[in-house]
């Protein structure tokens, strides 16, 4: 622990009402309101000497009290860099038309390695695939992670950024975030010793307590 406290905003994003009854208005069962929130945090890392002089995961567990010493995570969100060019030159594929800023099938001379969901970048334009078409056309998302939309030749390499990619940024580099979050109901805490969900952490800080 380092001992800091701080607050934390809390940004109500939108309200929902729903209105579930059987009947008529007379019989109605329940009003129901979801609120939904965004809460913004601070994250810190471990003190210690990073040789290659970047943070490669930031791991972060939420509790639902503000008892610290017996809370059990209940949320976990971990943040890593997110490559936003390509690094290792896989070349998985070459444009076999032009392409301008609007299009959003484009032609390249095999799919095979390419899938559903995979970021793909062209120069400097990163698109994310939306539909394999056939077997030489995608339907892509232009202008993805907030790169420029931009026209590209035929012959042009298509490089599909991976956890390879992601890998070897380096120091001083321009990139973005893979995030992901989970529930747990385990009642287990994160040792930060050997690096593992584990009841000893739990175990000794009760023997602490007592």
């Amino acid at each position: 622990m380092i001992g800091e406290k701080r607050d934390i905003s809390v940004v109500l994003d939108n309200i929902s009402f729903q209105d579930d009854y059987e009947g008529d208005f007379a019989t109605r069962r329940a009003l129901i309101y979801t609120l939904n929130f965004t809460a913004k945090t601070y994250l810190f890392g471990p003190v210690a000497d990073t040789p290659e002089g970047i943070i490669k995961k930031v791991q972060l567990d939420y509790h639902t009290t503000m008892d610290r010493e017996n809370a059990k995570r209940e949320l976990r969100y971990v943040a890593t860099p997110q490559a936003r060019k390509d690094y290792d030159g896989d070349n998985t594929a070459t444009l076999t038309f032009n392409i301008n800023t609007s299009q959003v099938r484009i032609n390249v001379n095999d799919t095979s390695a390419l899938a559903v969901g995979d970021r793909i970048v062209i120069d400097s334009e990163i698109m994310q695939i939306k539909e394999k078409v056939d077997a030489t056309t995608l339907a892509v998302k232009r202008g993805f992670s907030r790169t420029i939309k931009a026209e590209h030749l035929e012959n042009t390499k298509v490089n599909k950024l991976t956890t390879a990619d992601d890998n070897l940024i380096q120091v001083g580099d321009d990139f973005g975030f893979n995030e992901s979050s989970s529930i747990f109901t385990d009642s287990l805490q994160f040792n930060p010793a050997t690096r593992t969900d584990s009841w000893w952490t739990q175990i000794l800080t009760a023997l602490k307590n007592h």
